[in-house]
Formats: structure tokens, sequence, C-alpha cells
């Protein structure tokens, strides 16, 4: 997983995630990026793998909790000015 901005990708922001074991294997992958900005600038993030079974799963919500979506993205503006 790695970020993009103005679609060049971010020097030395890839990352890597590898899960081993039994096919169930689950987990939430969280990374923070923090970029500066402009006006007009915009962000993407990509992931990619090199294995054709890997999916971005979802989970339906269900009497107990609400439904798990395969991506959660945040995003935060932080002011570079002072007060």
């Amino acid at each position: 997983m790695w970020p993009r901005v103005n679609g060049v990708d971010v020097a030395n922001s890839n990352t890597m995630l590898q899960l081993t074991g039994s096919s169930s294997s689950e987990t939430v992958a969280a990374w923070n990026f923090v970029l500066p900005m402009n006006v007009g600038d915009y962000f993407e993030l990509y992931w990619a793998s090199d294995h054709v079974d890997v999916i971005l799963k979802t989970t339906a919500a269900n009497a107990f909790s609400p439904a798990i979506p395969p991506v959660l993205l945040t995003a935060t503006f932080v002011s570079a000015l002072y007060t």
C-alpha cells in the first residue's frame, strides 16, 4: 500500500503486509501518511499484490455489529498556519 500525490508515487512510502497460515487469516491494515498538500493537489491510495487470490473482504451487518467495509480511509486537514 502506498500513496500518490497528483499521480506520482510518494518516494519511500510503500508498505508491505504479509499473512501466512490458514486461508482464513485476516487483519486490519492501518497506516498513517502525513503528506504536504497544496490547493488543487489530489491524493490516491494504491495497493497491489503478486497473488491473484487476495481479496478486499467486506462483512455484512448482523444482529451483533455493524458492517465491516473493505477499506477505511481518513483524511484530515492540518493547517500550516500558526495562530
